[in-house]
Parts: structure tokens; sequence; C-alpha cells
């Protein structure tokens, strides 16, 4: 059960998004960095969250993790693009 302020702040907007990705190896997360940089610019705001919760549900096992804080698609863009070799 959720307190009050707790209800408070699951109900309003939030600043940011932490998006987890996660491979079994380098490589793999390489290529999720890559295969998200495909799209990530051209997200709207709702899809952002949308894909942050997408990607917390792909974690169990990974071996090799990597977070980003994203406040918008072209953040997140900026950010994975740092990421990328």
């Amino acid at each position: 059960n959720l307190r009050p302020r707790e209800r408070v702040l699951l109900s309003s907007a939030q600043d940011a998004e932490l998006l987890l990705m996660g491979a079994d190896d380098s490589d793999g997360l390489r290529r999720q960095v890559e295969h998200l940089l495909t799209f990530a610019a051209g997200l709207s705001r709702a899809e952002l969250t949308d894909l942050a919760a997408r990607l917390e549900s792909t974690l169990d096992g990974c071996q090799v993790r990597a977070a980003i804080v994203a406040s918008s698609p072209a953040e997140l863009a900026r950010l994975l693009d740092r990421l990328s070799p």
C-alpha cells in the first residue's frame, strides 16, 4: 500500500527517465546502444517513458549494464552517442 506522499510522487510528472540497458557481454550492449540510436531522437516524451519501462523489464541475467538519465529524447540520443564506440 502506498502512502499519500508516494501517491503524489507517482502521479506527478517526472523531470527525467532512468534508462537501464543490459546484455550478456559488451558486444551485446554495444549493439543495443547502436539500435537505440537509430530511433531515440525521434521519440516523444511519452515514448521515452515507455522505453525506460521496457528496457528495465529485460535486465534479468544481464552481465553487462549501462544506465542513462535523460530528460528528453534529444538528450537520450546525445548520451547514447557518447556510449557508442
